[in-house]
C-alpha cells in the first residue's frame, strides 16, 4: 500500500526522473537495505534528538489564549467600566475574531464611548438627553435597551442568542445607522 502511494505521488508530480520503487522485506541481506537498517538503529540508540518544534498555529493559539485570559482577569478586577460590565457580563475570545468595523460598532455599544448624546455631551455643548424619545440621556445602554422608540427594531433582534451579533445587528439596523449619522452631524 506505501509503495503505491508512492508510486501514484511520483506520477503526480510528473518526474522526470526514473525511480523504481519495490517492497522489499526488512533484514534481508539487500544491498542499501542494510544500511538503512543501521541508520535506523543508530538514530533510536542516539541521544540527541532531532526537534522540529511546535506548529505556529499552536504557537499563536497559545499566545492568544494566554493574552485572552490576562484580558480576562484584568477586566474581571476593574471596578473603572460599570458600563461595560453592565453591557458585557461575560468575556467571549471570538468577539476578537470580528472584522475592523464591526469590531468598532460593539466597543462603541460596549464602552459607550462613541456617536451618542450622552457621550458627545461631556465636551460639546449639546443636550445629551435621547432626541428621539426625549425620557433619558441618548447612552448605548439606553438606545440598544430601553429607548422606546427603538422597541420595534429591538425586537427583530431579540432572538439572536449571541449577543455580540444582536448588538451588531441592531447597531446596523437602518434607524440606529440614522441616528449615529446624525448625531456624528451634530459635533
Amino acid at each position: 500500500e506505501t509503495v503505491k502511494k508512492c508510486k501514484e505521488t511520483l506520477k503526480i508530480g510528473k518526474c522526470d526522473i526514473n525511480i523504481k520503487l519495490d517492497w522489499c522485506r526488512g533484514h534481508s541481506n539487500i544491498t542499501g537495505n542494510e544500511y538503512a537498517d543501521y541508520l535506523a538503529k543508530k538514530g533510536i540508540e542516539s541521544e540527541s534528538r532531532l526537534s522540529v518544534g511546535a506548529p505556529p498555529s499552536y504557537i499563536k493559539k497559545v499566545i492568544h489564549e494566554f493574552f485572552f485570559y490576562e484580558w480576562c482577569s484584568r477586566y474581571k478586577d476593574d471596578q473603572l467600566m460599570k458600563h461595560t460590565h453592565r453591557m458585557l457580563k461575560k468575556q467571549k475570545s471570538k468577539t476578537t475574531q470580528l472584522s475592523r468595523q464591526n469590531m468598532s460598532l460593539l466597543v462603541q455599544a460596549y464602552t459607550g464611548h462613541g456617536p451618542f448624546l450622552a457621550h458627545l455631551s461631556k465636551w460639546k455643548n449639546i443636550d445629551g438627553i435621547c432626541n428621539i424619545c426625549m425620557e433619558e440621556p441618548q447612552s448605548a445602554d439606553h438606545l440598544i435597551n430601553r429607548c422606546p422608540s427603538l422597541s420595534y427594531e429591538r425586537h427583530q433582534f431579540m432572538q439572536e442568542e449571541d449577543e455580540d451579533l444582536r448588538i451588531l445587528k441592531f447597531m446596523k439596523c437602518s434607524k440606529m445607522e440614522k441616528i449615529i449619522s446624525d448625531n456624528f452631524n451634530i459635533v
